[in-house]
């Protein structure tokens, strides 16, 4: 899709002022929602799985200011990396734990993964295995495991 340009003003074409608004003007500290306590609470919630939207509710902001907190405000921004390692491992974890629970959803947390942390199919390497043994009551029983591993985590183990 090609990139609209804006006008002098920065508003797209076509489009009307807001009365009352200036888009140009700067945020005032006095209007700033930011906290100092906010780079530990982005860690601590991250840590229990919770995505960037989830953080911005909390703060009650929009994803755009907090965006731009993070670029003003350094450690929040480091706050949000590590947040976001924490927010994944967090998530890996419920998956890893959710092999042993015959009631976890395998393609729900696959959708999930996807979308939330962009894993794609095309830089994963797919290993398949197929066994076959004794099932329950001793007759015969079939399983199958799919694995998919990024070539870089690959290299980890």
């Amino acid at each position: 899709m090609p990139r609209k340009s804006v006008d002098s003003s920065g508003r797209l074409p076509g489009r009307k002022k807001a009365p009352g608004k200036n888009p140009s003007k700067k945020v005032s500290s006095s209007q700033c929602k930011y906290q100092k306590g906010w780079p530990d609470r982005v860690i601590e919630m991250m840590a229990e799985g919770r995505s960037i939207n989830e953080v911005c509710a909390e703060f009650h902001i929009v994803f755009r200011t907090f965006k731009r907190y993070t670029e003003e405000f350094p450690l929040l921004g480091e706050a949000l990396a590590f947040g976001k390692e924490l927010s994944l491992a967090w998530w890996e974890a419920q998956g890893r734990e959710g092999l042993h629970d015959r009631t976890f959803q395998t393609a729900l947390y696959q959708i999930h993964m996807r979308n939330r942390f962009k894993w794609s199919s095309g830089d994963r390497m797919k290993v398949s295995a197929s066994a076959r043994g004794k099932g329950k009551n001793g007759e015969p029983g079939e399983g199958e495991v799919k694995i998919e591993i990024s070539q870089e985590e690959a290299a980890c183990v």
